[in-house]
């Protein structure tokens, strides 16, 4: 199934299940979507974890907050190939069906922050039903980092300062 993940994160639901535990994240299942603005179609927003996590090594993190974002606002000819197997173990029929999110990392200065275009988390934008995708081939045969560096346009740098 071709994702479509330009338009802005739109969904019926704020509540997001992963199906399983977000990577690297240890009981991180259930989250909430709260948009940065007041628009109802915003393109970043924060994804807050509402359950007790451990990281690998056991350290409690308290309701860890992720920013994401569509990925398509970051690379326009951004598409991903989701497996027959993910999409059914979402419940997605139809590539409207699902809403793409990238996690931002945002770092000081802001031209070295990054975005995951490799492993998108996928949202079932009727259910709220979720899992990170992780495409079977690595970085360089998939064309997407996990670390890429946000655009230029994105950072700033011009007379008009940081527009991130």
């Amino acid at each position: 199934m071709q994702t479509t993940p330009i338009r802005p994160i739109t969904l019926s639901l704020r509540e997001i299940t992963f199906r399983r535990e977000m990577l690297g994240w240890i009981g991180a299942t259930h989250f909430m979507l709260d948009p940065l603005t007041d628009e109802t179609d915003g393109l970043f927003a924060a994804l807050r974890c509402t359950d007790t996590v451990r990281l690998r090594g056991g350290a409690v993190v308290p309701s860890p907050v992720f920013l994401v974002a569509p990925p398509g606002y970051f690379v326009p000819s951004y598409q991903i190939a989701l497996d027959e197997q993910f999409a059914d173990s979402l419940d997605l029929v139809v590539p409207d069906d699902a809403a793409l999110l990238a996690i931002v990392t945002q770092r000081n200065p802001l031209e070295r922050s990054t975005v995951n275009l490799f492993s998108p988390i996928v949202v079932n934008r009727h259910t709220g039903l979720a899992d990170q995708f992780v495409p079977a081939s690595g970085e360089a045969e998939s064309g997407w980092r996990v670390r890429t560096p946000l655009p230029v346009s994105l950072v700033g740098g011009g007379e008009g300062g940081p527009t991130c």
